[in-house]
């Protein structure tokens, strides 16, 4: 059977022990620093263009997501499973106010540091299906 990246995925929750090790201490900080940058950014707009109004939201609900697609393309955004469920970006979501009084989502950041990939960056690993892909 060839090794596939469900397999090494697997492989590697096992030997992390789950999430323990996947959201450990480094995905964490990690995590903490998308939020701080994304907040820097956030400020960085807001004194750089000063005749535009911004607005940094940690969440997003998902009503208002099918609410904008449905307004595009009847044919989009009709069903939501969940009422009340959100999307929480780790760090946010930055919008910007356009010409016709509407918020625009300009930013959404999200962190993803899971496994091995920093250790494996630094000692040069290689991954993927024939170990010849470079992380870097």
């Amino acid at each position: 059977m060839k090794k596939n990246q469900t397999d090494r995925l697997t492989v590697q929750h096992i030997k992390s022990k789950g999430v323990e090790g996947i959201f450990g201490d480094a995905a964490q900080s990690h995590d903490a620093s998308v939020n701080e940058v994304s907040k820097i950014v956030f400020k960085i707009l807001q004194n750089s263009y000063k005749a535009l109004s911004f607005r940094y939201r940690q969440k997003i609900e998902k009503k208002e997501i099918n609410e904008k697609l449905n307004a595009i393309d009847k044919r989009l955004g009709i069903t939501l499973f969940v009422k009340n469920s959100s999307i929480k970006p780790d760090g946010g979501i930055i919008e910007v106010k356009d010409k016709e009084d509407q918020w625009r989502i300009i930013l959404v950041s999200e962190a993803k540091h899971q496994g091995n990939d920093i250790e494996n960056i630094k000692h040069g690993v290689l991954v993927g299906k024939n170990n010849d892909q470079d992380l870097t």
